[in-house]
């Protein structure tokens, strides 16, 4: 949901970004099914973060990697970032007021901006597959776009150099952009 939040965050500031990168972005998708599943009254979003949510999570990650022996050193990172009070909770109430399908109107508005945008996608990416890629291209219009091969949803946790790589390529390709 991290490209939502920075397109989001380009729209309101847009002044601020000098360039934008995407990596398997979220929000093409027309499936809503996750959302609808969220518990909608405080509560039971509550009830459910705390006694459910942990497991619901942990057992996703494993859709996040293609090589099944990242899966447990993620599992542990993710886990230790979701031990903090109320981290649960806001996952839930994420998943229940901030719309993660059907946002082809924030990707229009953020490629009609004009800032130099890399569009990278992974080609075993179960969460945000890559069929969403031509969309994402068509409505973002972004300077540069890159493949990444056998990688799955984390491509900063499961390729770090080939990531950073592409990232600081394409941000010192823009270094004009940058320093004015």
């Amino acid at each position: 949901m991290g490209a939502l939040g920075a397109m989001a965050y380009l729209l309101d500031r847009p002044d601020t970004v000098r360039t934008l990168t995407l990596i398997g972005p979220a929000g093409l998708s027309t499936d809503t099914a996750l959302q609808q599943r969220a518990p909608k009254v405080d509560p039971i979003a509550s009830f459910a973060a705390r006694r459910f949510g942990r497991k619901i999570l942990l057992g996703h990650l494993g859709r996040n990697v293609s090589d099944p022996a990242l899966v447990e050193p993620l599992t542990s990172v993710i886990s230790d970032c979701y031990r903090f009070e109320g981290s649960m909770y806001s996952f839930f109430s994420t998943l229940q007021n901030y719309p993660i399908s059907g946002r082809e109107d924030l990707y229009r508005q953020a490629g009609s901006l004009g800032i130099p945008t890399l569009l990278a996608w992974a080609t075993d990416d179960q969460v945000t597959p890559i069929s969403g890629f031509a969309r994402a291209r068509d409505l973002l219009r972004p300077v540069d776009t890159e493949i990444i091969e056998e990688c799955g949803h984390m491509a900063p946790y499961e390729r770090p150099a080939e990531t950073a790589d592409l990232v600081s390529s394409f941000i010192t390709a823009r270094r004009d952009r940058i320093e004015s």
